[in-house]
């Protein structure tokens, strides 16, 4: 088939073709699709398919074969010259219908010559090439071998090139030379040698694909990368290595600096096709992507991950010895990094202590959100024990706060997702002892959240010692929560923690220490869930004596011995001692408030009798009935100002009034109390929340909020019957507008079910609908707070008497989060999303929350 592949110029001398048709098949040939002779000659000036050539839509209907049939039809309706478009995979062919028939006929006659004919006849070309060869000797042979091989001028090693071309030379002594030149500086050179090399049997599609890339303007060289890509798995032995060494020329090549990453690209497309014998070729591909690596790190962190992979299944030695000498002569950071990464990633099992302890080192020097350091600290952790001796070498040694810091963050994740030795774990918890005085207050926080706390093979001497030294200046003011921080750390430790305390309380440094260590000590007592008795008598001897001391600790201790009653393995005569003791000092000590949080604990003590239950429920009911001066704040003249002072007794009654609410709490909720006394406690109170809502008694915002928890939480509570619950929610109601009791109704709505709450929940329902409808309550954040507790009661399982009347409370509810869904209140996508698998919504209600949501996109965001 007469299939023209001739540049522009050649196209206009043997066509007269018109300026339009050349410019049409121009396009046609940048999209690699050829025309035949045959078919070029009918487009001619005035030819019969002048037109079909010119038309704008031909490139794109050759996808559609309505489109084409149309196309056609049109220029040439009664087919009198019939187009066909063939698809030989590299390239696609315009061709007339009737070219095919004829190709089939001299195909036929082909093979009805005889063999012999066939093989002995040449061309007259091949006679003259023949006879051209031998007018070169073996000395100038010798010259042109010398030539290519060192001379300099471009010129000069042109014409070598085209007089090996025709010596005779044998084929695999010319691809060797022609290889070399391949790899030449010049361009020209370049696509000389590629000529050359289709003269001796490389593909022509690979030869112009080379020529392209050295003399083709801008979108030809990005084409012939591509195509030599792709070219190269198809390619013989020879084939493969021009295209190689022509990329590593041009990428090379300083003209060609804007081609690199495509060159590169289409580089790690060949290495799956490289045998495995060729080392050469995989030296050169990695030395190529080292050179990208320095130049263009960030854009090829991936590439080259997924390239040293594929490297690596070919040749894992080679790329090991590779790496370890880049490694070493590497002066940049961040690419010591990442080739540390490459090697770890691809030969694990190599990595000497050597590159162990160099992989640590560099993990502190970059920022650990660059990629390259997170995926070297993923590394580091792969390692496990191997890198803990490393880890805790730097961690000892260096001086820079952030080192440290990073190296702690690796502790805690080695620990969490590794089994690490006994030894390892305890030279960790000791290399901690020994930094934490030191130590910045950031890896103090990381250090103080260390898993090896909670270690039960960890010795209980190696864990008293670090309580010891994370208490010394736990007293300090601090605006953080590093005292928070601490307080977690000593009650993860347990027994541990409270021997430290202990020596703390009898050899304190500052007062204010004894006093911080005697508050911890009573959480940590609280936290303990297994005490012996032993231990619990030592304790409870302890607080006796210290209580008996004059120290500004004392009314915690008071706290911890109310504690230490509550304990699970405390008995009767133990928790009534401490019980009594308490109530002994209620009138002898400075700190009342202290003293009456421990009764509150240790009366929450299942062995605590009821007789002690009871006088103590008494005592925090004549407590909380004190009465106040009438005159609550004064006026007073300084100058010519005026000040106002509260009245002492006010302010102590508006402190007391918390630790009387949860002794209340603690006695109301605990498991043995006489269902009397717990009917009794809740009178009480719901009797001071009627006195609060008609203002016959005056609390400031805070307590009445306790209050209100206080009832919240009993309420919660399993042993409370159904009519107290109801008395509960009724008296709350009255202050629903209050956002935070709101919330706590519209949990309890959902939690607390029956008969007698139902009509309860139907007024309560109504009262948040009037406040959703309220103009009051129009703002984001008011809208945010009642959306959510709508959200909430939706959940619950009935809101009025009847299912018609819960259903329509429901639909109103819905109706105000589709509202709040259009106005975009923050939250309500989220609650709606939740209520779909609400089992109380019926089917067309969850079919219009769907259709008011948005559509989940099909791609991923990041694909977008």
């Amino acid at each position: 088939m007469q299939i023209f592949e001739g540049n522009e110029y050649e196209l206009k001398q043997k066509f007269s073709l018109s300026p339009m048709s050349v410019v049409c098949i121009g396009i046609l040939r940048n999209k690699n699709i050829y025309l035949t002779e045959p078919l070029l000659e009918m487009c001619a000036k005035g030819g019969p398919l002048e037109g079909f050539l010119k038309e704008r839509s031909l490139a794109g209907a050759l996808d559609n074969p309505k489109e084409w049939q149309a196309l056609h039809a049109k220029y040439d309706p009664e087919c009198l010259y019939e187009v066909v478009l063939l698809d030989e995979g590299r390239r696609k062919i315009l061709a007339l219908q009737m070219e095919i028939a004829a190709e089939a006929g001299w195909q036929r006659e082909e093979k009805s010559l005889p063999e012999k004919q066939g093989g002995m006849a040449l061309s007259n070309l091949d006679h003259k090439m023949q006879s051209l060869a031998s007018f070169f000797s073996q000395d100038e042979i010798q010259k042109l071998k010398v030539t290519l091989a060192t001379t300099v001028h471009a010129k000069e090693k042109r014409e070598a090139i085209r007089k090996m071309a025709l010596s005779e030379v044998s084929g695999q002594e010319k691809s060797i030379l022609f290889l070399h030149t391949l790899a030449d500086q010049d361009r020209e050179v370049r696509s000389e040698a590629a000529k050359a090399l289709e003269q001796i049997g490389i593909n022509h599609e690979i030869s112009q694909a080379i020529q392209n890339l050295t003399q083709g303007d801008r979108p030809q060289r990005l084409h012939s990368i591509g195509s030599l890509g792709k070219l190269f798995s198809e390619g013989n032995d020879l084939e493969k290595a021009a295209i190689l060494q022509i990329f590593m020329a041009t990428f090379r090549d300083l003209e060609y600096k804007e081609f690199r990453i495509p060159i590169f690209q289409s580089m790690i497309l060949l290495c799956p096709y490289i045998p495995d014998r060729a080392t050469s070729m995989l030296e050169q591909i990695m030395f190529c992507a080292m050179d990208m690596m320095v130049s263009h790190l960030s854009d090829v962190i991936s590439t080259c991950s997924s390239l040293f992979s594929m490297l690596a299944q070919k040749d894992l030695d080679k790329v090991v010895s590779f790496l370890t000498k880049e490694i070493e002569k590497a002066q940049d950071t961040r690419l010591r990094a990442f080739l540390l990464v490459l090697l770890s990633e691809n030969a694990p099992g190599s990595l000497s202590d050597a590159l162990v302890g160099k992989m640590i080192f560099e993990i502190s020097l970059g920022d650990e959100l660059d990629p390259i350091y997170r995926n070297l600290g993923v590394k580091i952790v792969d390692l496990g024990e191997k890198a803990v001796p490393h880890l805790l070498e730097r961690f000892s040694i260096t001086i820079r706060a952030t080192e440290r810091i990073r190296i702690a963050k690796l502790f805690s994740v080695i620990l969490a997702e590794k089994m690490l030795s006994l030894s390892s774990r305890k030279k960790i918890l000791e290399s901690y002892t020994y930094i934490f005085p030191s130590a910045p207050d950031i890896l103090r926080i990381l250090i103080l959240d260390t898993a090896l706390l909670k270690d039960p093979e960890i010795s209980t001497t190696l864990k008293t010692e670090f309580a010891k030294e994370i208490l010394l200046y736990v007293h300090r003011d601090r605006l953080d929560q590093f005292s928070q921080a601490v307080k977690a750390a000593l009650c993860k430790m347990k027994k541990p923690a409270v021997d430290a305390l202990i020596h703390v309380l009898k050899n304190p440094l500052h007062e204010a220490q004894s006093v911080k260590a005697a508050e911890i000590l009573g959480d940590v007592v609280l936290n303990i869930s297994e005490i012996d008795k032993e231990s619990l008598l030592a304790w409870k001897n302890f607080c006796f004596e210290e209580a008996e001391n004059t120290g500004n600790h004392k009314g915690h201790l008071f706290c911890v011995l109310g504690k230490l009653a509550s304990c699970p393995k405390a008995n009767a005569e133990f928790s009534e001692e401490i019980c009594e003791y308490l109530l002994a000092h209620l009138c002898k000590t400075s700190y009342p408030y202290l003293l009456l949080e421990g009764i509150g604990f240790a009366v929450a003590s299942a062995y605590i009798s009821h007789e002690t239950r009871h006088t103590i429920c008494q005592l925090f009911m004549a407590l909380m009935d004190r009465r106040l001066p009438e005159n609550l704040i004064k006026e007073k003249k300084q100058g010519e100002s005026k000040i106002y002072e509260c009245s002492v007794k006010t302010s102590a009654y508006t402190d007391l009034l918390p630790v009387l609410l949860q002794g209340f709490l603690r006695l109301a909720v605990s498991s043995n109390i006489l269902p009397t006394l717990r009917s009794a406690i809740i009178r009480y109170l719901l009797e001071k929340w009627e006195q609060l809502v008609s203002y016959k008694i005056l609390w400031g915002p805070k307590n009445t909020t306790d209050l209100a928890e206080t009832l919240y939480f009993i309420c919660m509570d399993k042993a409370t019957q159904e009519e107290e619950r109801v008395g509960i929610l009724r008296a709350l109601c009255q202050k629903i507008s209050i956002f935070s009791i709101t919330e706590m109704i519209s949990n309890l709505l959902v939690h607390c079910t029956g008969k007698k709450i139902e009509p309860v929940a139907e007024e309560i329902s109504l009262s948040v609908l009037e406040l959703c409808q309220s103009d009051d309550y129009k703002n984001q954040e008011d809208r945010e707070i009642l959306l959510r507790c709508v959200g909430r009661m939706v959940q619950s399982k009935k809101l009025a008497r009847t299912k018609k009347k819960t259903d329509e409370i429901r639909e109103k509810f819905l109706y105000n989060l589709f509202d709040g869904l259009r106005d975009q209140i923050f939250g309500v996508k989220e609650i709606l999303e939740g209520l779909l698998d609400c089992p109380y919504l019926s089917k067309k209600d969850k079919m219009s929350i769907e259709k008011r949501l948005p559509k989940k996109s099909l791609f991923p965001l990041e694909n977008q």
